[in-house]
């Protein structure tokens, strides 16, 4: 089974929150849900997604949003968690430190408060983005999160590009390798457009001006149930299970220092994936899926002055809920990223 999960809730002291930005795939890259059988959405994510409320000033999208949400839950594509579940209080905290320490050593003060107590927080910028406390504990989290659920953690671009900053040596304080990510393969399944070709998540506001007229707003249900009677069928393509099934069963050898063993590998997917291609002869627009792999256990990578995103205290604290021996969290397995864009076949 391939399973990810999407980088989203960060816990605050002994709660956690919604992340906006983990909604960024559902509208940009749904073709995320024919690449995995199941996506792992924090219970708190998943609560704020369904409640009408995800965009105040536009009803039309927040409805869409909470539909689809709930249908990918009915199908068994979503996998519901309740991260205070998974993190012990104990590895929360280590998050929340790791956060602090790296603002401190790596990040551009806040301003002070003004005249409305108003004030802009500290952040870590990163090829032109700026990253708040909230979003680095969200990150981080959800690193954690994905390594002890046994999953790849799928973020956006931007912010698989600071986590690979974040543990190479860009940053003055870390001396670790500059390969900390390695790739580990990429693969390409048809892309579906939830607002081309589905006509989903059409705004309220411009109803009048909506190139598909009435009929985005008049069959929000009915295109959505189109959408995922697609996407079922996609799902269930003999070639494409045929190369989720030859990636899974040869992951190991993937991460092979072997370069002979490992290029064997590659050969048999770009097989797989030819056939894949062959099956959708039509199709010009796929989505490319990237899993990038650490180069050892993250809790050792790092020689920043926190020591280790992680430390190994945290490990054992969470041993306790989940299933995995320390052994497992601190040496075999490497973590593992995830992230998206597109590609036109020519």
């Amino acid at each position: 089974m391939t399973k990810i999960l999407i980088e989203g809730s960060g816990c605050i002291g002994d709660s956690c929150v919604a992340n906006l930005t983990s909604t960024e795939w559902i509208f940009n890259r749904p073709s995320l849900m024919v690449w995995a059988d199941n996506i792992y959405i924090s219970e708190q994510d998943f609560s704020f997604l369904t409640s009408g409320y995800f965009v105040r000033s536009d009803s039309g999208i927040s409805e869409d949003l909470a539909i689809f949400v709930e249908k990918m839950k009915s199908e068994g594509i979503a996998e519901l968690f309740n991260p205070n579940e998974v993190l012990m209080p104990i590895s929360k905290d280590s998050v929340l430190n790791t956060v602090k320490q790296d603002l401190s050593f790596f990040g551009t003060p806040g301003s002070e408060k003004d005249s409305n107590g108003k004030y802009e927080p500290p952040f870590i910028e990163n090829g032109g983005n700026h990253f708040c406390p909230v979003a680095l504990e969200g990150i981080y989290s959800s690193l954690l999160e994905s390594r002890l659920l046994g999953c790849t953690c799928v973020m956006d671009p931007d912010k698989a590009s600071f986590v690979f900053t974040r543990f190479g040596n860009s940053y003055p304080s870390s001396s670790a390798a500059q390969n900390v990510f390695d790739e580990l393969y990429s693969v390409l399944v048809p892309e579906l457009r939830v607002y081309h070709d589905y006509k989903i998540f059409c705004s309220s506001n411009k109803k009048e001006s909506c190139l598909h007229g009435e009929d985005c707003t008049n069959n929000r249900r009915e295109n959505i149930d189109k959408f995922f009677d697609d996407l079922m069928f996609l799902r269930e393509n003999k070639d494409l299970s045929s190369l989720k099934s030859l990636i899974e069963n040869k992951e190991q050898e993937l991460g092979s220092e072997d370069a002979v063993l490992k290029r064997a590998v590659l050969k048999d997917i770009s097989k797989a994936q030819k056939r894949l291609f062959d099956s959708y002869p039509n199709a010009r627009k796929w989505m490319k899926f990237i899993s990038a792999v650490s180069s050892s256990a993250l809790a050792i990578i790092s020689n920043s002055p926190t020591e280790a995103l992680l430390p190994i205290a945290s490990l054992l604290g969470m041993s306790q809920v989940v299933d995995a021996s320390i052994e497992k969290l601190t040496e075999k397995e490497r973590w593992k990223i995830g992230f998206c864009n597109s590609f036109i076949k020519k």
